[in-house]
């Protein structure tokens, strides 16, 4: 009944500049196809020439109710069908989950972390914070110590959480984990509409106090987990989605959720964390250099924080969501990110340093 989409224009702001909200649904869009979007709206230069005019998409028709009847039951009729294939796919899931974890995978695993403050049942409201961090320095910390960018960042995060949790006298004695979400688009899904990424789940090494040693752990653990989740997406042809019908779905979480056992079920993870690159040159909107773009992700299955980062130019914009009956104050997490990063910065100065 409700427009999946809106977009606020914010005015008035310091030095003449603007902003523009956009709140999407993530059923419409994620990661990858958002900075298709972003690529659509803005312009690789002041001043760029006019575009060629573009065919208005004509939605189709609603159906009649008759029809939509007719359709319902049809798929009614192949619920068996996709249910035998859906479970036969989860067997051979676990078979190679099982192989990963015979040879020690350093992967993290769903439901395998300690329940931490940041964990909770989530509410209606939301709130938010925001923050930059310089690409150079992330990319520094890559090089000294020979790691991805991503096992950089989430080593960023990793330590502005274990100090946040410090603090306030809360870190719990196992390790945080993290979900991090994956692109599985390919150049034949690219424009479609939707949600297309698989769930991977990294260590953050929280309940280790060296910095580069936790470092070392979360780049052994992503590589492992990208490694994993690229074997389990090749056995992946069915989502649960396709055999239950959305409203059955929406009953059963509904009904979890005011059962009061959440409280009783270990978490699925801790956190999310993702990280999407953007382009490395400057954009333009109206005319105006676009100085910063943050991404915000959303809440999922009793984890009240989402930590979103976006490469641009030489920049990574930080978005954090939160579930303020959870987390208290994303603001003090914010405020720790760049400090996690200096302490990485000045380690890698130290590794490569003569002698």
């Amino acid at each position: 009944s409700q427009a999946l989409w809106e977009i606020w224009l914010i005015e008035g702001l310091a030095g003449g500049r603007f902003a523009m909200f956009m709140k999407i649904h993530h059923a419409v869009i994620d990661g990858a196809s958002g900075l298709d979007l972003a690529g659509l709206i803005m312009d690789l230069e002041p001043d760029p020439p006019p575009r060629e005019r573009m065919d208005v998409a004509v939605p189709d028709p609603a159906p009649s109710g008759v029809a939509a009847a007719l359709g319902a039951a049809a798929r009614t009729v192949g619920t068996p069908v996709r249910t035998a294939r859906y479970a036969a796919q989860l067997a051979q899931q676990a078979a190679v989950a099982g192989r990963h974890l015979l040879r020690r995978t350093a992967a993290g695993l769903p439901f395998a972390t300690a329940r931490s403050s940041l964990n909770g049942a989530l509410t209606g409201r939301r709130s938010v914070a925001f923050v930059d961090l310089p690409l150079g320095d992330v990319r520094a910390v890559k090089d000294a110590f020979g790691v991805k960018v991503n096992a950089a960042l989430l080593a960023v995060v990793a330590g502005a959480l274990r100090r946040y949790l410090l603090d306030r006298d809360e870190l719990p004695p196992g390790t945080l984990v993290a979900e991090v979400p994956v692109d599985i688009r390919t150049d034949a899904t690219r424009a479609d509409v939707g949600t297309r990424v698989a769930n991977s789940f990294v260590t953050l090494a929280t309940d280790i106090g060296d910095p580069v040693e936790r470092l070392r752990v979360i780049h052994r653990s992503s590589e492992d987990a990208k490694a994993l989740q690229h074997h389990l997406a090749t056995r992946k042809h069915i989502d649960l989605s396709d055999v239950l019908p959305p409203v059955v779905l929406g009953v059963a979480v509904r009904a979890f959720g005011s059962s009061g056992l959440e409280p009783l079920v270990p978490p699925i993870y801790n956190v999310i964390v993702s990280n999407v690159h953007g382009p490395d040159v400057d954009l333009y909107m109206a005319g105006a250099r676009v100085v910063a773009v943050y991404p915000m992700g959303p809440l999922l299955y009793g984890s009240g924080l989402n930590i979103t980062m976006l490469s641009l130019g030489d920049r990574v914009h930080v978005g954090l969501v939160a579930c303020p009956d959870v987390v208290r104050d994303p603001w003090a997490i914010a405020d720790l990110l760049p400090a996690a990063l200096a302490d990485l910065v000045d380690l890698a100065r130290v590794a490569g340093a003569p002698g």
